[in-house]
């Protein structure tokens, strides 16, 4: 009989040990997958950091291919594309994309833009490396360097520091929230040379990309001499950027802009 209470015993601190355990978490196939990762990876995993992140509803299986522990010396590189397949199509056709196609490691990829997979947040997270108000500076660690500039043959230098200076970047550190950053009038992942006619900037598009935000302007300039003639083809109209300037662009009620009533004339 004492065996018997003492199985009996054991069986139920089983059970209320099992109970009061969390629930494993899946993985996005389904599969449950135990990860005691932090007794191996602390050094590279900050766990402030990672709970606080985009992908802190993951478990690591859910990105690293691990089923079992010690697992093998280097699983296989976890790959954008199994969650982010859009994003990544379109990222593939984009200049940036080509680029590391063809072999050229220092253009940019996913962690360049958004930063450590362990840490990166939401772009709607004003701490996000491609949150609006960030978003000017993640695009200037490569253009405005001038090595970076140099090597891809970049035409424009320094368009960081010139849209510093500019209207839309003044109101974005006012708190300004539907001012446009760089995607805006560039793209995000579909990002195209300003010579191709499928960019946002391309000559022909940007009175359309203007409109976005200016609709009532795009609309006038649209019934206008330049507009009418822009919309046959007719190459060397001015557009937007002739007059405006394009990442240095000033207010008209600024005496240094180019559209200052006394310099309209004479620019």
């Amino acid at each position: 009989m004492p065996i018997l209470i003492l199985i009996a015993a054991l069986a139920w601190a089983a059970r209320a040990a099992q109970a009061a355990a969390p629930p494993p978490q899946p993985d996005r196939q389904g599969s449950v997958v135990p990860l005691p990762c932090l007794d191996c990876h602390s050094d590279k995993i900050n766990q402030a950091e990672f709970a606080a992140g985009a992908h802190a509803v993951l478990e690591c299986g859910g990105c690293h291919d691990v089923t079992r522990f010690p697992h093998e010396p280097r699983p296989a590189k976890p790959r954008c594309v199994t969650c982010h397949e859009s994003q990544v199509k379109q990222y593939s056709i984009s200049v940036h994309g080509r680029s590391r196609l063809n072999g050229h490691r220092g253009a940019a990829s996913c962690r360049d833009c958004h930063g450590n997979v362990h840490s990166l947040k939401k772009a709607s997270d004003p701490a996000s490396l491609v949150s609006k108000a960030n978003l000017p500076q993640t695009c200037g660690n490569c253009h405005s360097n001038p090595e970076i500039v140099g090597k891809f043959n970049i035409p424009i230098a320094r368009p960081l520091e010139a849209y510093q200076r500019s209207v839309h970047a003044r109101a974005i550190r006012r708190g300004a929230v539907t001012t446009p950053a760089c995607s805006d009038c560039h793209g995000s992942h579909e990002l195209f040379p300003a010579a191709d006619l499928r960019s946002k900037v391309h000559r022909a598009r940007v009175p359309s990309t203007c409109g976005v935000c200016h609709g009532e302007i795009a609309a006038v300039y649209r019934q206008s001499v330049h507009g009418r003639a822009a919309a046959r083809g007719v190459s060397g109209v001015p557009v937007c950027t002739d007059c405006h300037g394009e990442h240095a662009i000033r207010s008209h009620t600024d005496p240094s802009a180019a559209t200052y009533a006394t310099r309209v004339s004479a620019d």
